[in-house]
């Protein structure tokens, strides 16, 4: 079970780090959603800090959007792309399920009104966004609080026929360029709300074979000395064994080598990577509660068939 893999001869390098702890997140990942009880690995590290897993959409918040956001992935277009929009704008389940208790169902783009959803934010009894990494204000957009001026956002690309010309767009990176031209869609928050909306076939199915590297990436590649193709080339010789029928793509390794650039924060802290040098999450290991059942996109679910 997930103690530190034992060596011999030379050091450790970064890049072997990177497989190590990719290796070992995962299989924690598999002993939890497995039912065995914690500690689900017992890696120093990875018992005192924080680490998403290795594929994003195993991760709780990613979860939840398959599960309940996308759901049964029939929706249609503009009706997908304005739940998906809606959640990522916020990417915070705390802030979705105070929008149901409210509206008293699922958000949807027919009942919408920028006013009303501002109003029920604004009784938000705490964070309306994510702190798992910063979003502009969007004061380019008016209005006179954040959420609003993202509300508007939301509201205003629908209007502007989003939606259709991202259906017609021929890759992720294509789609990727359309989002990002929207004020407050940075290359990070753009790359991000791409990906998702890539999880259903309403907008547009294309595959994961390109990624916007996030900074955490990029700190990643520079410790590591990699690319981000590399890694995907790199996983099979490496030993990692992920996902049935799902190897790491493009996307999956631009989030491997984010999560790695923390991990080697702690393990390599001499390492020269984005400057930073304290986990922003301070100690939190994996919890203990179980998981719940594994949720994937419905587009996956023939290739998992009979292998999970």
């Amino acid at each position: 079970m997930g103690s530190p893999e034992p060596r011999s001869g030379p050091p450790e390098s970064p890049y072997e780090t990177l497989w190590r702890f990719a290796r070992e997140r995962h299989a924690a990942w598999e002993r939890r959603i497995g039912g065995l009880p914690p500690p689900w690995t017992l890696d120093p590290v990875l018992l005192r800090h924080r680490f998403t897993c290795v594929y994003r959409v195993l991760d709780r918040v990613s979860q939840r959007l398959v599960r309940s956001v996308i759901g049964a992935d029939d929706l249609g277009r503009d009706e997908t792309f304005f739940r998906v929009a809606l959640f990522k704008a916020f990417n915070r389940e705390e802030t979705w399920d105070l929008l149901r208790e409210e509206l008293g169902d699922e958000p949807s783009l027919a009942g919408f009104s920028v006013g009303k959803y501002a109003r029920i934010l604004a009784a938000a009894p705490g964070p309306v966004f994510t702190g798992a990494f910063i979003t502009p204000s969007g004061m380019q957009y008016g209005a006179k609080t954040m959420f609003e001026n993202h509300l508007r956002r939301v509201d205003r690309m629908i209007a502007d026929g989003l939606p259709g010309r991202l259906s017609r767009t021929e890759s992720l990176q294509q789609a990727y360029l359309e989002i990002r031209r929207w004020p407050a869609m940075g290359p990070f928050l753009a790359f991000q709300l791409a990906v998702d909306l890539n999880y259903s076939r309403a907008v547009y199915d294309h595959p994961e074979d390109w990624a916007q590297p996030g900074p955490g990436a990029v700190s990643g590649m520079k410790k590591c000395g990699t690319t981000v193709a590399q890694v995907v080339a790199d996983q099979a010789s490496y030993g990692f064994k992920g996902l049935p029928g799902r190897s790491l793509t493009h996307v999956d390794a631009e989030h491997l080598l984010c999560e790695a650039d923390k991990y080697l924060r702690v393990s390599r802290p001499e390492l020269a990577g984005n400057g930073r040098v304290r986990m922003k999450r301070g100690i939190a290991g994996m919890g203990d509660r179980p998981l719940e059942s594994l949720a994937l996109p419905g587009k996956w679910v023939s290739a998992f068939k009979g292998k999970w």
